[in-house]
Order: structure tokens, then sequence, then C-alpha cells
């Protein structure tokens, strides 16, 4: 069995960090901490169901999310 700390694309290369590395190259450890983060989303969690229209979508919208659900059925099946 063999082990170790890091794994290389090739045999002939060393790995790029060492056994007890602080942090990435691209890392800089003394970035200021704070701050905010803002991440937008669409819709709300009324409902996780897609078929409903939701509260200011127009009506086009809503029947394209049941127009793009009929895309993955398999077509090959025969039909009662």
């Amino acid at each position: 069995m063999l082990s170790g700390h890091a794994i290389t694309m090739f045999d002939n290369e060393a790995p790029r960090y060492g056994t007890h590395f602080r942090h990435f190259d691209y890392v800089n450890p003394d970035a200021p901490r704070g701050g905010s983060l803002r991440l937008a989303v669409e819709g709300t969690f009324d409902s996780f169901n897609p078929f409903i229209p939701q509260k200011g979508t127009l009506r086009v919208q809503a029947q394209s999310k049941r127009c793009s659900s009929t895309v993955l059925t398999n077509r090959s099946l025969p039909t009662a």
C-alpha cells in the first residue's frame, strides 16, 4: 500500500505543495475579514412546484415551464 500527501498527473513531477503547506499560492492569508455577500434568487419559496405560476410572472413564462417538462418524456413507449 502506498501513502502520501499528494498526487500528480505525471510520475516525474513533484507536487507543488509540501506536506505542511498553509495556503494555496493564489490565496492571500492576510486578506481583510468581513463584508457581505448578496445572492440573486429567482422566485420564492411559496411552493416547490414549478408548474404553479408565481406572483409577478407572465402567463407566457408559466406556460413555457409546462412545455419544457415534456421534453424528457419517452415517446417510444406505446400510450394506452
